[in-house]
Parts: C-alpha cells; sequence; structure tokens
C-alpha cells in the first residue's frame, strides 16, 4: 500500500482507529494525501484514480458487486473488530413494517457474511430481595 496514495478517515472514526492500530503494531507510518469523514469523498478519491482508501466491507459491498471498485480485506489481527448493530428498544412492539424491515436486514447481513448470529435473549429475573 506504500507505493499508493491514500486518503484515510479522520481520526475518529473506527476503521481509521483499527487501521492505525495495525500500522502501529507493524512499524508502519502513512502520510495520507486525504483525511475526510465523508464517505463519498473518499470513493471519489479512489474510483477517479487518485490512490486507495480504507473502509469495512458493508460500506462498499455494493459498489464491489456492480464492478465499479475493487475492494482486498487487510489481514490483520484486530481488523475485524467492527460489527454491525441493529438496536431497537427493550419491550418496544414495532410496527409491521419496521419488523419486516429488521428481517430483511438481518438475513441480508448474514447472509453476506457481515454480522455474526444474532445471540438469544435470555429472560432476567429482578435480583431477589433479602
Amino acid at each position: 500500500m506504500h507505493g499508493y496514495p491514500i486518503a484515510l478517515p479522520e481520526r475518529d472514526n473506527t476503521v481509521r482507529q483499527l487501521f492505525d492500530i495495525g500500522c502501529s503494531q507493524r512499524g508502519l507510518v502513512f502520510e495520507p494525501a486525504l483525511v475526510c469523514n465523508h464517505f463519498e469523498t473518499l470513493m471519489h478519491f479512489v474510483l477517479h484514480g487518485g490512490g486507495l482508501s480504507i473502509s469495512g466491507e458493508v460500506t462498499v459491498r455494493d459498489r464491489v458487486q456492480r464492478g465499479e471498485l475493487h475492494a482486498a480485506q487487510i489481514r490483520e489481527p484486530g481488523m475485524g473488530a467492527r460489527y454491525t448493530e441493529l438496536q431497537t428498544l427493550h419491550g418496544r412492539t414495532l410496527p409491521a413494517a419496521v419488523r419486516m424491515f429488521l428481517e430483511f436486514l438481518r438475513g441480508q447481513l448474514r447472509d453476506n457474511g457481515a454480522a455474526p448470529p444474532v445471540p438469544s435473549r435470555k429472560k432476567t429475573s429482578p435480583p431477589k430481595s433479602r
């Protein structure tokens, strides 16, 4: 990657944080040509021949599938430390359309290997008083 200009998200971005940790562990230093948290700006940099960038797999999946972009996985311990979570308020009854959308999204993430299986929800009892 050192032979190419690189565009990176800002340091508060979790993908950037994981990248920086991996670089630090290997003693690598990158001087980015562009730093910004606007994903489309980073993608335009890459798509118009500016160089390389980093992102999560889910973020670029559609562009890779359409052949617009080539992605290579960074095989570094710790780079897979991010997960996609679907969260709803506990005990809230969701409208049917929202439930259907969540099931669709859950299936898409699971089928494409982007999310670990959903853990089963265990009912917990309130603590016993003494």
